[in-house]
């Protein structure tokens, strides 16, 4: 498996309509890429790729996202119209395909707590 570099990048396409959901998930996916530190390009309607369009399938409903800038020998995963969240399942198949694990956060909520009483009680925070 080769890792995403900076001219990697994650395409998302969608053809069935500007729908608030759909704008909602893409949004959602285009921060968590931008997160681990790829780009992710949002098409709508006819701005989106034949090829995309074809993965689709012939009522061209649903979404799809592919992995662009590099060979990845992979085809676009397809999110039918019906699926409710596939936000998880959508950066895992990324991940297998190169994106970059999300990063560790700092400090779990607990440890945050713990440097906050400390800071408290040391007088630095109110």
């Amino acid at each position: 498996m080769t890792s995403m570099t900076e001219r990697d990048g994650v395409l998302i396409g969608f053809t069935d309509g500007d729908t608030a959901s759909r704008l909602a998930l893409a949004r959602r996916l285009t921060d968590a890429v931008a997160r681990r530190g790829a780009q992710a390009t949002v098409l709508t309607g006819q701005a989106v790729p034949a090829a995309l369009r074809a993965a689709l399938g012939p009522d061209a409903a649903g979404l799809a996202v592919e992995v662009t800038g590099g060979p990845r020998g992979a085809g676009p995963i397809v999110v039918p119209p019906g699926e409710l969240d596939p936000l998880d399942r959508l950066l895992g198949e990324l991940e297998r395909r190169g994106l970059p694990p999300a990063p560790a956060a700092p400090y779990s909520p607990d440890e945050e707590d713990e440097v906050a009483r400390r800071l408290e009680a040391l007088g630095y925070i109110d």
